[in-house]
C-alpha cells in the first residue's frame, strides 16, 4: 500500500459511532510504515454531512463520497480487500491538513 492509495477494507463491526463494516479507505502512512503489516487510514463515506472534519473525494471511486477525518485508524493490512486506485494530490493534502488540526499537532 502506499500512501495517498484508497483502499478497499472490512472495518468489521462497528461500536456506537466508529465507522464499519466494507468500505473504501485513504491510506496516510508511507509505505515504509505500511510494511509493518500496520497502516493508518481514514474511512471514507457516501453519506453527506457537512462535518468540518470530512473532505470531499470522487476519484478513484465511481461517486462523490467524503472521507471522513475524524475517524483515524490504525488498521492491519489483512482487512485490506483490494486497491481502488490513487487519491488527488489536493484530497491527501487537505485530508493531512485536517487530521493535523484534530490531532492538535
Amino acid at each position: 500500500m502506499r500512501r495517498g492509495e484508497v483502499v478497499l477494507v472490512d472495518f468489521g463491526h462497528p461500536a456506537g459511532h466508529e465507522a464499519g463494516f466494507v468500505r473504501p479507505a485513504l491510506v496516510l502512512t508511507g509505505e515504509r510504515f505500511n510494511r509493518s503489516g500496520l497502516f493508518a487510514a481514514v474511512p471514507i463515506t457516501r453519506t453527506r454531512r457537512g462535518y468540518p472534519t470530512h473532505v470531499e473525494i470522487e476519484s478513484p471511486l465511481r461517486q462523490v463520497s467524503h472521507v471522513q477525518c475524524e475517524h483515524l485508524r490504525t488498521i492491519s493490512a489483512d482487512r485490506v480487500i483490494r486497491s481502488l486506485g490513487q487519491a488527488e494530490p489536493a484530497v491527501l493534502a487537505r485530508v493531512e491538513q485536517i487530521v493535523s488540526e484534530f490531532l492538535e499537532l
